[in-house]
């Protein structure tokens, strides 16, 4: 199956939605597979991760259950396409892989430099055409037909195919609040990513009443939480001129269009459904790391503390 060797190789990397990643702060992108006929039903309705599903024609029965079926078995953050040139494609992977294969069973070119100098210009060939042919997916989508939600899409260009994933992206996360951070706003920070989270956390509860958490200079810990709490409003002075933290109450009443608002009525209505009997952290995660919110493994300790710290006099959290 030419699908199941193109995704086990990994032949295309993730496609970065520039435009929206640029203006939300948050990277996001699309992670290429490809289908066909036989192998479609194996991949999951819904993903957290937004994808590019290349469907692989053989022909006219094929095209009919792409656009009968296959257009619309997949999630509104997923991309389907039609990959009209699935011939060339095939005969590109073909010639490599039997190249490689000749590399690996004969022997005899280890014995002829000739032959193997010769062998080696026609496996290189081989692999950029191949290359060619997969990146062309990208650079060229007016070659294919382009699906959303199982409407055909306009795709005349790279440009076009940028506007309509991040078009896909703003759709599918609408909830999603906008920091501008790169160090936490991610799904694996670094050491010193995590290193600057952990003495945030300990000023966040340690210093709610002071500016800045009394945080000093300009370390890292500084710039997270100037993105993430300070331009948020979700640490504030109040009219005495105290600071404190935000609670779901008092942004509701003086700040309803705040950028985090859905994200925390969510939060708000999970803690709510605890009254009877508790709930685990892991429930609120798979819902905030899906869509419409999409929250970056890396802030979702720091928005519990926020909650811990805004629900800490009705709320009792346990290991």
């Amino acid at each position: 199956s030419l699908a199941v060797e193109l995704n086990a190789a990994k032949s295309l990397p993730p496609v970065v939605a520039r435009r929206y990643t640029i203006e939300s702060g948050t990277l996001r992108y699309f992670e290429p597979y490809f289908i066909d006929a036989q192998n479609y039903k194996e991949f999951q309705k819904q993903s957290i991760v937004p994808r590019i599903l290349f469907y692989l024609s053989g022909g006219q029965d094929d095209e009919k259950l792409f656009t009968e079926v296959v257009c619309k078995s997949f999630s509104d953050i997923d991309l389907v396409v039609l990959c009209l040139s699935g011939n060339q494609l095939r005969d590109a992977v073909s010639e490599t892989q039997a190249l490689k294969s000749v590399q690996i069973n004969r022997q005899e070119l280890n014995t002829d430099p000739i032959a193997k100098r010769e062998f080696e210009d026609r496996l290189t060939a081989a692999e950029q055409s191949q290359s060619n042919s997969l990146q062309a997916l990208i650079d060229s989508p007016e070659v294919n037909n382009w699906y959303h939600r199982g409407n055909l899409k306009a795709a005349r260009n790279k440009r076009a195919l940028q506007n309509l994933m991040s078009e896909v992206l703003n759709d599918a996360y609408h909830c999603a609040p906008i920091i501008h951070n790169e160090l936490v706003n991610r799904d694996t920070p670094s050491a010193t990513a995590n290193g600057a989270r952990n003495k945030l956390v300990w000023a966040i509860l340690q210093n709610e009443l002071e500016e800045d958490l009394g945080i000093d200079k300009f370390p890292p810990e500084k710039a997270i939480y100037r993105s993430v709490f300070k331009s948020s409003g979700l640490h504030y002075k109040d009219a005495s001129g105290n600071w404190k933290f935000a609670n779901y109450d008092y942004l509701k009443k003086h700040n309803p269009s705040n950028n985090f608002m859905p994200l925390l009525e969510e939060i708000h209505s999970f803690l709510k459904e605890t009254h009877g009997k508790p709930k685990s952290f892991i429930e609120l995660n798979e819902k905030l790391l899906s869509a419409p919110f999409g929250i970056k493994v890396g802030l979702l300790s720091l928005l519990y503390v926020f909650a811990i710290i805004s629900y800490q006099d009705n709320l009792a959290v346990t290991e």
